[in-house]
């Protein structure tokens, strides 16, 4: 599985926003890196993907049906008391994921986190939370792995152990019908630094941080920057990878009203956007910047070409 990857380094400031420092861009390469000049702060270096090779596979399954999600392994061990080996294994896998900060729990933030993915973008309810770690393994504020498992088979026996309760969560996370982890990419981030006086520290994922982090190398990236709607909107467009294997388009609103801008790319061909789309629509505040498309080539092998419209809707 070959996805987009690259690394982008912001630096946070005093008033809490950010400024874009360094970045690699992206590129479906197995090796992406960025050199920047850092002056004391504190920054925040963000790992990336546009998800768009990700999403171009997840429309290659969906393609099959449903039938390609029937299990092909037994979700219960053989006395029926404890999940099989394999789905352990998984839970294992997937806890050791979204446990962040690698302190053997998952606080409420990484759980969050993981039912965003899973819970169709909603966090738990903080009342939610209290009870689970009330009520299933638990310690110091976290639940812990048997925890964890706990609360999963407690959904399965609470579902009259409906197969798909267990199978929507495996599948959202990358495992196909016989728990192979095929649609999941592990990324490893390595900083080199000519000074001892520098110190990392792992935090949880945080998506007004990652949302910025794309949307400020959209638009720091060299690229060509057209005015459009009569100087309303500003179109950033920059070539992205080592080997300029993609591309990406943002818009910036420089009226003082909100806009419905439409992005239309539906002209290109051998071509995919992170949207799972070519024709995106999106409400863009005064001053904000949005990132409507990143394209790259559907089939790497072929050629690819891209075109756009912009328009603003009534």
């Amino acid at each position: 599985l070959y996805i987009d990857v690259g690394v982008t380094i912001l630096r946070i400031e005093q008033n809490g926003s950010f400024t874009f420092v360094c970045s690699s861009g992206l590129a479906v390469e197995r090796q992406m890196q960025t050199v920047g000049i850092l002056d004391p702060g504190v920054y925040v270096v963000v790992p990336m993907t546009s998800g768009t090779k990700l999403k171009q596979y997840q429309l290659q399954r969906e393609s099959f049906g449903n039938s390609s999600y029937v299990s092909e392994v037994e979700l219960l061990n053989s006395t029926k008391d404890d999940f099989s080996e394999q789905v352990n294994a998984a839970f294992d896998e997937i806890f050791d994921r979204f446990d962040s900060d690698n302190d053997g729990l998952l606080k409420k933030a990484e759980l969050d986190f993981f039912m965003t993915i899973t819970n169709e973008g909603h966090a738990v309810d903080n009342k939610v939370f209290r009870w689970l770690v009330s009520n299933f393994d638990s310690r110091e504020g976290g639940l812990s792995r048997q925890g964890f498992k706990d609360v999963q088979m407690y959904m399965y026996r609470a579902s009259g152990f409906d197969d798909m309760t267990i199978w929507k969560d495996l599948i959202y996370l990358g495992y196909n019908q016989s728990l192979n982890l095929i649609d999941t990419e592990k990324l490893t981030v390595v900083c080199h630094s000519e000074s001892s006086e520098i110190s990392i520290q792992q935090i949880p994922f945080d998506q007004d941080v990652y949302n910025e982090a794309n949307d400020l190398l959209a638009t720091s990236l060299d690229g060509e920057v057209k005015e459009m709607c009569d100087g309303e909107l500003k179109l950033y467009i920059a070539e992205v990878g080592m080997n300029m294997t993609g591309v990406s388009l943002a818009i910036e609103n420089c009226s003082a009203q909100q806009l419905e801008v439409e992005l239309d790319c539906s002209g290109s061909t051998n071509t995919i956007s992170n949207r799972g789309c070519l024709t995106f629509c999106a409400n863009v505040l005064p001053g904000e910047v949005v990132l409507l498309h990143y394209l790259f080539p559907l089939n790497m092998a072929e050629d690819w070409s891209w075109e756009y419209s912009v328009s603003v809707m009534e």
